[in-house]
């Protein structure tokens, strides 16, 4: 069983380059942290609208990296923020097969 942290925000219209810089910045630090499988980002660069989705080897290692970002993130973006970030850990498995 590996788990998720799924995380998303609103920076509004206009931050596709400073999303892009976070991605660079907090992908790094997802890789050094224990557990990390994998990260994907996402976003609507019109609303402004961004995400990102992580894999973790277990729950403890997701809910580690999940309260490792919080600060950074408020420090990072804090004040572009349009709303508080939502970020919650979910279980990952594979869609059986038809």
């Amino acid at each position: 069983m590996m788990y998720a942290v799924l995380t998303t925000f609103v920076l509004g219209p206009g931050t596709r380059e400073l999303a892009d810089q976070m991605g660079v910045q907090f992908g790094a630090m997802l890789k050094s942290m224990k557990g990390f499988q994998s990260m994907t980002m996402f976003g609507d660069y019109e609303t402004g609208e961004y995400g990102g989705f992580s894999v973790w080897a277990t729950k403890e290692d997701a809910e580690a990296a999940l309260a490792g970002t919080q600060e950074p993130m408020k420090q990072a973006v804090g004040e572009l923020l349009k709303g508080p970030p939502v970020q919650k850990v979910f279980e990952v498995w594979e869609a059986p097969k038809s």
